[in-house]
């Protein structure tokens, strides 16, 4: 029974330890992103910085608007060439 229950937690931590492994990469990538806007952009990124400093579920908000916005543009824009072309 006990060797059953050991299995088990070594298969979760196992589990978690991927988890937390693929999550950093994806951490140092965005950090990586923002290091570079900042170089490229520095205003741009002060601004992003102290919006969501201020508020950051207000912020979520707006950036999902933001990006319902440009999939509706995206999608139109494409109609829009595809209907052209005929």
């Amino acid at each position: 029974m006990s060797g059953i229950l050991l299995l088990i937690v070594t298969a979760v931590s196992t589990r978690l330890a991927a988890n937390l492994c693929v999550m950093n990469n994806r951490l140092k990538a965005d950090n990586v992103k923002h290091r570079m806007i900042k170089k490229v952009y520095p205003d741009i990124a002060l601004w992003a910085d102290t919006t969501y400093s201020n508020n950051p579920q207000k912020v979520e908000i707006v950036n999902e608007r933001f990006e319902e916005q440009q999939k509706f543009t995206k999608s139109g824009s494409y109609n829009m060439r595809k209907r052209s072309r005929r």
